[in-house]
């Protein structure tokens, strides 16, 4: 994402450095400073916050019923759904936690047992969806490491990686 982009995006949100900054995920007294390098190509963002940008101009709310915070920096849904081109053709949907702590998600239908081992490993969190929908695991990256209990917040991950799956196979 080019600089003028990152800044159009903020302005078009209408927020301040410091709110753009809380959205991105960015803590403590230089977190402005950052964003104002971010918007003069002063720096590049990185990895997390480059996918946070893309999906701030991509995200589709698919929880409306969600609960929301009432902070200024909240401008994404808490769920979101993204999608990206793959790059043997289509599309790749992702589950993206939007609040703290965030992550995305991916149903991974064909894990082989080597595969599991080395996310197991790397201590990447793969939960198992319903077997009647062809789904396999639930692939989850998380951007912030969960320093509290997720399992609550995986269970909805679940919930709505399923509810989509449901949808889509009605159509």
């Amino acid at each position: 994402m080019k600089s003028a982009s990152i800044k159009n995006l903020r302005k078009s949100l209408g927020i301040s450095l410091t709110d753009f900054a809380a959205v991105l995920g960015l803590t403590g007294a230089n977190a402005a400073d950052t964003i104002r390098h971010l918007e003069n190509g002063k720096q590049q963002p990185s990895g997390p916050i480059l996918r946070v940008l893309t999906y701030l101009t991509q995200a589709v709310d698919i929880d409306a019923a969600a609960p929301t915070v009432a902070t200024p920096a909240r401008l994404l849904p808490k769920w979101s759904l993204c999608r990206a081109l793959k790059p043997q053709g289509g599309v790749a949907e992702y589950l993206m936690h939007n609040e703290w702590p965030r992550f995305y998600a991916l149903a991974a239908s064909h894990l082989t047992s080597t595969e599991l081992d080395w996310l197991d490993a790397a201590k990447i969190p793969v939960l198992p969806l319903d077997a009647e929908l062809n789904l396999g695991h639930l692939v989850v990256l998380f951007i912030d490491p969960p320093a509290v209990d997720t399992s609550a917040v995986l269970n909805e991950a679940i919930r709505l990686t399923e509810t989509q799956a449901r949808a889509t196979q009605t159509k």
